[in-house]
């Protein structure tokens, strides 16, 4: 059920956390029109009555079992903005912080209920993998869970130090249930292995997932038809976002150079908007056929067509680049960012969800849609999640006590439902920092429609960073050629990353 449908539903049912049901999660989405090719997974559309009626039904179905005394200790990231807030929490951080209150309720619970207690090693996130590595070499016990980015989690993986979770002795794990997020877990599997994974018991996914914000003042001024029935109505495509960006330019000084801080652009990005268009024109690198086998799948009329649209959108007349900015002035990143979209500068903004908590303190009218389809024909809205997005695994030094950390895992993002993505989302992805109802079921969509791109996140051929620069007009790349000769160099590395995957893990 979607983050809206989610609060929703733990409002209306006013379900106690230690309750015997849950309103769950999962991104099981309602926001396509018909399957969509060139994806490793599509959103399930579903009615919501019968969906609310399925989340209260929703059961944890782990062991009957108590661990009296033992704790199950995560590795989690230190790293700014993006460190772990999910897992755990001190009692004296609750009064200051609902985030902290929400994880420290839901840590709560599983010591009334199991006896165990959640503890985390937090370190910065450029050392996780070595310290994964030395633990699997010589386990020590300091940890039993890790809670990092994709690209380590990706990394682990291929260096075989962490469990494939859909291995026997995991099956407490149910990634069937509302509480993860199966379409991504789906993407995830590789011949039936998947590594790393995430859910409810999660924040920074959702966080690293791309959206486009949008300020309504200006809008209005430029008198736009409403864009959440656009979007609603599937008529919310590239060349709209083209003809509507060239409406609210404003150049106070005449010299068709657009500033972060003066002035009016159509559309403010960093550099990862590139990547987050090239997904929204529902293209994807690496796909999956019917029995699971992945392939390479980027077409490349299609991907010629789609760089060729999205080049006029990027054109300098209409747009300001957030990293140019920082590079040329100085200026951080997320200042240029916030200055330009929360003083007024631009009409649209392409980042993170979490830029959206960012907003906080800026006086900005302002609203969040998903990326444009390519055109009226595409099946739907297509969304990447950021690498630096946070997944949980198992490391290979676990295994005495791996049907406990296992247990555990499903327990605390069972019980996540009613605590950390209620106030996840009440807190980031409403009022305060949204603004308007409107937005929490376009965040839904947005969450609903996340493609998992297995060239991007494992890196298969640079590929990515190849083909979103060929939509960046500035770099003079051809997308045809550029898929042409990324072809076999993916498909050379991916069959090799999963042979080697499937001699370590014994998978057939």
């Amino acid at each position: 059920m979607t983050l809206f449908k989610k609060a929703l539903c733990c409002i209306l049912a006013s379900v106690m956390v230690l309750g015997t049901c849950a309103c769950a999660s999962g991104e099981q989405g309602d926001n396509e029109k018909t399957d969509a090719p060139q994806q490793t997974q599509a959103a399930n559309g579903s009615n919501e009555s019968q969906a609310q009626e399925t989340e209260k039904k929703e059961t944890l179905d782990i062991p009957d079992t108590r661990y009296d005394g033992e704790e199950i200790v995560f590795l989690t990231r230190d790293e700014a903005e993006w460190s772990t807030v999910e897992i755990f929490a001190e009692k004296a951080d609750i009064k200051e912080d609902v985030i902290s209150d929400a994880v420290y309720t839901r840590n709560d619970a599983i010591y009334t209920n199991y006896g165990v207690t959640v503890k985390e090693f937090k370190i910065n996130t450029s050392e996780v993998t070595g310290k994964v590595q030395t633990e699997v070499q010589a386990p020590t016990g300091d940890f039993h869970a890790v809670v990092t980015n994709v690209v380590n989690s990706a990394a682990m993986s291929n260096n075989t130090l962490i469990w494939d979770l859909n291995s026997p002795e995991t099956s407490s794990l149910d990634f069937s249930k509302s509480y993860w997020d199966t379409k991504l877990i789906e993407g995830l599997t590789i011949n039936d292995m998947v590594f790393f994974v995430t859910g409810d018991i999660m924040t920074l996914d959702n966080d690293a997932t791309f959206c486009m914000m949008f300020n309504k003042t200006i809008a209005n001024e430029c008198q736009i038809p409403d864009l959440y029935s656009m979007v609603d109505n599937y008529e919310w495509t590239f060349d709209k976002l083209f003809e509507y960006e060239q409406l609210a330019i404003k150049d106070p000084n005449g010299d068709g150079v657009l500033e972060y801080d003066s002035g009016v652009c159509g559309f403010a990005l960093t550099d990862d908007v590139f990547y987050s268009m090239f997904y929204a024109g529902g293209l994807c690198v690496v796909s999956k056929d019917d029995v699971g086998d992945l392939y390479f799948s980027l077409d490349v009329e299609r991907a010629q067509n789609v760089a060729e649209r999205a080049q006029r959108i990027f054109a300098k007349d209409f747009i300001v680049n957030i990293n140019t900015v920082s590079t040329n002035s100085g200026v951080n990143v997320p200042e240029v960012g916030k200055t330009c979209f929360g003083d007024g500068h631009a009409l649209f903004l392409g980042e993170v969800l979490q830029c959206v908590e960012r907003m906080r303190g800026y006086d900005v009218d302002f609203g969040v849609i998903p990326y444009p389809m390519y055109d009226a024909t595409q099946k739907q809205y297509y969304h990447m999640m950021h690498k630096t997005g946070s997944v949980v695994s198992i490391p290979r030094s676990v295994n005495k006590n791996i049907e406990m950390v296992a247990s555990m895992i499903e327990a605390m993002a069972y019980y996540s439902v009613d605590t950390l993505t209620k106030q996840y989302y009440e807190i980031n992805l409403t009022t305060k920092n949204v603004k308007d109802e409107q937005s929490g079921p376009m965040i839904d969509m947005i969450l609903d429609s996340r493609v998992c791109d297995l060239a991007y996140y494992y890196d298969w051929g640079s590929a990515l960073g190849k083909l979103a620069g060929a939509l960046n007009p500035t770099t003079n790349t051809s997308m045809a050629s550029t898929t042409k000769s990324l072809s076999k160099t993916v498909e050379r590395q991916m069959q090799k990353a999963v042979e080697k995957m499937v001699k370590n893990y014994g998978a057939d």
